[in-house]
């Protein structure tokens, strides 16, 4: 009971946020739906016209989460590859995700991947948040801490992994909203995300 009422409040929380947000923003359309407020996101913040474009667009975000990440993350000399998604896993990663290497390798590489065949789903506020939910300094880092640091097995491996790495990742998409300050539509699209994650 306490666990389905924790889960009910968050739910409720998360899309107060969504619509206090989007209340804020400079258009003329006013949001009362979760569709209403995907409207808007799409048409301010929505997928680029081609696969280069949006390839084009998420490196230079990447470049900036990369820059950001750097000033409050101890990381050493890594690359973090931009490809199109391997294409056995296109149906199972409909927008995205991260692959890890070989931590043997030097420098440490990993690999951000887009979905280039649903291209046009692939939103704006997606790339952005990919950039550092995926990358700087989500899952890329965290790979590369894993492999450089001296960590116990148990966080590491397991149980306690996924909820350390995915909570980690989840929480900076909103600590490192500051990467892209220009944009009134990114923290929009962060709690229309964290809101989806609750439900």
């Amino acid at each position: 009971d306490e666990l389905l009422k924790w889960h009910a409040e968050e739910i409720e929380k998360t899309r107060a946020a969504v619509f206090e947000i989007a209340s804020k923003l400079p258009v003329p359309e006013k949001a009362s739906t979760m569709r209403e407020v995907n409207a808007i996101l799409n048409k301010y913040a929505g997928a680029y016209d081609t696969p280069e474009e949006m390839f084009r667009r998420m490196d230079g975000y990447l470049k900036r989460a990369q820059a950001a990440a750097r000033e409050y993350v101890w990381f050493p000399e890594e690359v973090c590859r931009l490809e199109k998604v391997p294409y056995p896993i296109r149906e199972s990663f409909p927008w995205g995700g991260y692959s890890d290497g070989d931590g043997r390798l030097r420098p440490i590489t990993g690999k951000v991947f887009l979905n280039n065949i649903n291209f046009r789903a692939v939103t704006d506020g997606w790339m952005k948040m990919q950039a550092i939910h995926e990358s700087y300094p989500g899952h890329h880092i965290q790979y590369v801490r894993n492999v450089t640091d001296t960590l116990p097995e148990t966080l590491k491996l397991g149980a306690k992994h996924i909820p350390l790495i995915e909570g980690v990742a989840h929480r900076s998409e909103h600590v490192f909203e500051f990467v892209f300050e220009e944009d009134p539509f990114y923290p929009l699209f962060v709690a229309y995300r964290r809101h989806h994650t609750a439900v």
